[in-house]
This record gives C-alpha cells, sequence and structure tokens, in this order.
C-alpha cells in the first residue's frame, strides 16, 4: 500500500498515525518502565515510605477511555508511571498515598486488579490523597500529573494502615 514507507520509515509511522484520525495520542501505560521502582511490605510501610519523583506530562487523558474513570481530569500525564511498587504482605491492611509539592498534582493510579484511581484534591486542590482499602498483593503503579503537563518536584508518600 504505502511502497515509499520502505525508504522512510519514519515517516511512514508518522503519515499512517495522522492518517488513523489525528496527531498521536499517548495514555498512560503500566507496561512502560518506571522512574522509580520499589519493592516493599505492608509490614515495612506501616512507617511510612516518602520518595522524590516528577510530576506532569504531555498527555491529556480524555482519549484514554480504557481508564473507566468517573470524570476526565484536566490534569496531563506522562505515558511512563512515576513510580512502580511490587507489593506484598497487604492482607487485612489498606494503602494511603498522598503527593505534596508546589505545584498543582494530579494522582493516577492502578492496582494489580488492573482497577484505575484517579484523585486531585484529596488534600485540598492540587494536593491529591487516596485510600485504597484493599490494594492487594503485586504491582502498584502511580502516575503524578500537572495541570498544565509542566514539569515539577513532587514527593509521593505511601503508608499502609489497619482496615
Amino acid at each position: 500500500m504505502f511502497a515509499w514507507c520502505r525508504q522512510s520509515l519514519t515517516l511512514c509511522v508518522a503519515v499512517m498515525a495522522i492518517g488513523a484520525g489525528g496527531s498521536a495520542m499517548a495514555c498512560p501505560n503500566p507496561d512502560l518502565g518506571a522512574a522509580s521502582m520499589i519493592t516493599s511490605n505492608g509490614a515495612s510501610l506501616r512507617l511510612g515510605q516518602n520518595l522524590r519523583v516528577f510530576a506532569g506530562g504531555a498527555a491529556p487523558l480524555d482519549a484514554c477511555s480504557y481508564l473507566g474513570l468517573s470524570r476526565v481530569p484536566k490534569a496531563q500525564f506522562n505515558d511512563a508511571p512515576a513510580l512502580v511498587a511490587e507489593l506484598g504482605g497487604m492482607q487485612g491492611l489498606a494503602l494511603e498515598i498522598g503527593v505534596s509539592s508546589r505545584c498543582a498534582t494530579a494522582l493516577l493510579v492502578q492496582t494489580e486488579e488492573e482497577s484505575w484511581y484517579f484523585n486531585d484534591n484529596g488534600q485540598g486542590p492540587g494536593r491529591p490523597h487516596m485510600l485504597l482499602s484493599r490494594p492487594g498483593n503485586g504491582t502498584l503503579s502511580v502516575w503524578i500529573g500537572t495541570e498544565d503537563g509542566q514539569p515539577c518536584r513532587a514527593r509521593l508518600s505511601l503508608t499502609t494502615l489497619l482496615r
């Protein structure tokens, strides 16, 4: 169909992306490598763990319908998570996740069961906070976005609590 594609693979991919419905849109992808990774268990997270991460990104979520969110956040996210946590020993525990930063941030989380959660004002506007009552064992992927997509430094906290 596009015989000229063999000569310029990059140009061909760009033309096909535009022809498929406009500019290519990125969405959060838990299969991409995270900027930070931790392995932890419920007992060690009782004391809490804080991590420095970067918030922001170029992808608004309005084209990411597979997330199944009740409302589309106005924040923009990277396609790769800011953190991937491999969790164990989470039976009987809830997981509290919070973000603090000088910029307005939003929090997007995917659990091992592939459920998606979003918050942008848990501790006040732009200071997301959520409590997962049954986070489960396995992979937890976390994205931190910003309203305008501009990158900024943030502190992500993870703490377990008894249910």
